[in-house]
């Protein structure tokens, strides 16, 4: 990331990355182009905040089930303390973990059938059979 970036400031480094550079031999497909950053290091130079942002094409069902096309922006603010710190790693009881086939977005598993569209229908159908099963 440093690489690609360039320091308006001491302590602030500012790039875009292109999915493909960012998840180089594990891309295999995206709608993400391209995805900006802003990395904030201490006098350490250790990470204390990361900020991403990136948008992407996106099809969700309507309220009549019809897909509808839409573009998706997400930012997310990441925060690092306590470096130094000794911790402790618990694994997740297996009821609070998310599948693989059910991220979204750029980390979102080949699609078998091919492109996003199918993954998503595939998706919200699981969903909805989801709540079929589960209403009294």
């Amino acid at each position: 990331m440093i690489s690609k970036a360039t320091s308006p400031k001491p302590g602030e480094y500012r790039g875009t990355l292109t999915a493909k550079e960012l998840y180089k031999d594990s891309y295999v497909f995206s709608d993400v182009a391209k995805i900006s950053f802003r990395l904030f290091v201490n006098r350490d130079q250790l990470p204390v905040r990361l900020i991403t942002e990136h948008s992407q094409k996106t099809y969700i069902p309507d309220r009549d089930g019809k897909l509808a096309k839409g573009t998706e922006h997400d930012v997310v603010d990441t925060r690092y303390n306590e470096w130094g710190a000794k911790v402790q790693i618990v694994a997740p009881p297996a009821n609070e973990v998310v599948d693989w086939i059910d991220l979204p977005g750029p980390f979102a598993p080949p699609n078998p059938h091919g492109g996003s569209l199918t993954f998503l229908v595939d998706r919200a159908t699981r969903a909805s059979e989801h709540r079929a099963a589960t209403r009294p």
